[in-house]
């Protein structure tokens, strides 16, 4: 058997005492394992001066991926809180996204040995609590819910904009209500999103955030808020007599079947949604310009103004520059794609209604108490390995079919190029975005394309990045990965 070593140090500088386990002391426990049990150490990963509150960590990151690609089977760890310090739902759920990915764990302060009976059925245990934990958090959760929706209790962390919280929770109308529902009854009358905002923002309404600069996204999350009809929702409850209305339903209704996009989709901008402001991570928003030749030309540009601020040195660029650009970088991974042989859907199918079958063996074999004793602990324990393995053979054909449909949809170059003059721009988009998280664009005068464009492919994004939805506490912008200076001050196109 092959394991990773993994070791974590959360503070490495002065400290020592019986608490203070050492790198060297961690390796050498380990080692002393392996040695005795005749596993071999495939690599070493290191976490020093990293907590273990987080569960996702440069050294573990390393040693998940090697058991994930099949290079280990495992990892081995001194102590079972070097892996996690994090609250045990957590903690537990990090081991089990192990032996999900076919590996095993070694703690030696704890005796879960994956070479011995006993080590395999105490991690079988550890994995059995995992799911019940979970499962008991969220049964309370949605009991919660439940509850304080019977309450009339609106669970959101901010109430929505035009009412306030009294002392128990419940949703009042406050000093803005009239506004709000005046914006209700302009929209209903065929009144544009900016009109709306435009309201709004005149008349003094903060925004959920406290700011006084409404955007149309804002206001449409507004209008097709069910809480202005006095409904409190959470989850799969509803009570809707809860709180009070601010427009009646008439109104609200209305206001839905204004007809007209309920989200500006770019007037065909094939970046929309992709082109982002690296200054500060924004999406970057497709418009018309005119020439001094009287040729009107798509333009994107940074809006300037989000939620979380200002943006200080926005970007802009011409779509007739920046979209050849971004096609080609496309068609250049597309291009590095090797064809993949293709399973049949039917065999997908198949696989998971052999995984079903063997987790179903698995579960009632394990919670049959008789079962044990008919056959006493090692023939119990020897059957509970076999269904588990049995278990993970079936995983493990139900990811490799799966992926082999996934690397079948995948285009090769030569034919890419055949079809895409023949594409509508949705589509052109949907294969985009299949391939490209993110396209960056940075201010620079002077520069080339290729210098203010940076390109991330499928995983290569960060998940913090601002998104409809949600809130980002602040303006920052992107880290470019070279030292080549762009003119911050100045937007060009």
């Amino acid at each position: 058997m092959q394991l990773d070593g993994y070791i974590r140090v959360s503070r490495v500088g002065g400290r020592s005492g019986e608490s203070f386990i050492s790198p060297e002391v961690q390796r050498e426990q380990i080692e002393r394992f392996a040695a005795l049990r005749g596993v071999q150490i495939g690599a070493w990963h290191e976490d020093l001066d990293q907590t273990g509150g987080k569960l996702t960590r440069p050294g573990l990151d390393a040693a998940m991926q090697r058991v994930r690609s099949g290079a280990t089977g495992g990892i081995a760890v001194a102590r079972l809180d070097r892996l996690s310090r994090a609250g045990v739902a957590d903690a537990l759920k990090l081991v089990e996204d192990l032996y999900d990915c076919g590996g095993k764990l070694a703690a030696v302060d704890l005796g879960i040995d994956p070479t011995t009976t006993f080590g395999e059925f105490a991690l079988t245990i550890m994995l059995a609590l995992a799911r019940m934990e979970r499962r008991r958090i969220t049964e309370s959760w949605d009991a919660a819910q439940r509850r304080a929706v019977e309450r009339g209790v609106h669970i959101s962390s901010k109430p929505p904009t035009g009412y306030r919280r009294d002392e128990r929770g419940t949703l009042v109308p406050n000093e803005h209500a009239p506004a709000v529902a005046e914006a209700f009854r302009l929209r209903a009358a065929g009144k544009s999103w900016k009109a709306v905002c435009a309201y709004l923002n005149a008349h003094g309404v903060p925004t959920p955030y406290g700011s006084t600069n409404w955007h149309t996204g804002s206001v449409q999350h507004i209008i097709g808020n069910r809480a202005y009809l006095g409904e409190a929702r959470s989850g799969r409850h509803t009570n809707p007599d809860a709180h009070p209305a601010i427009i009646d339903r008439a109104t609200w209704e209305a206001a839905q079947l204004v007809r007209g996009p309920s989200i500006p989709r770019g007037d065909g901008a094939l970046l929309a949604g992709l082109l982002r402001c690296a200054s500060c991570r924004y999406t970057m928003k497709p418009d018309r310009m005119t020439l001094r030749s009287g040729e009107r030309v798509r333009i994107y540009r940074c809006r300037g103004e989000h939620s979380a601020g200002r943006c200080r040195s926005r970007a802009s660029v011409l779509g007739s520059v920046i979209e050849p650009y971004v096609e080609c970088v496309f068609f250049e991974a597309v291009g590095q794609l090797e064809a993949q042989p293709t399973v049949s859907s039917a065999e997908v199918e198949h696989a998971m209604q052999d995984l079903a079958a063997a987790e179903a063996a698995l579960v009632a074999y394990r919670d049959d108490t008789r079962v044990q004793t008919l056959l006493g602990q090692d023939a119990f324990v020897e059957g509970l390995e076999k269904r588990a393995a049995a278990v993970a053979d079936a995983r493990a054909t139900l990811a490799e079919a799966s992926a082999a449909v996934n690397s079948g949809a995948l285009l090769d170059r030569a034919t890419l190029d055949a079809m895409w003059p023949d594409l509508d721009v949705s589509e052109r988009q949907h294969l985009l975005r299949s391939a490209i998280d993110a396209v960056f664009l940075r201010p620079g005068r002077g520069l080339a394309i290729d210098e203010r464009t940076l390109v991330l492919l499928c995983g290569e994004a960060p998940d913090d990045l601002p998104r409809r939805g949600s809130r980002t506490d602040a303006i920052r912008p992107f880290p470019w990965p070279d030292d080549v200076p762009g003119d911050a001050g100045e937007a060009v196109a």
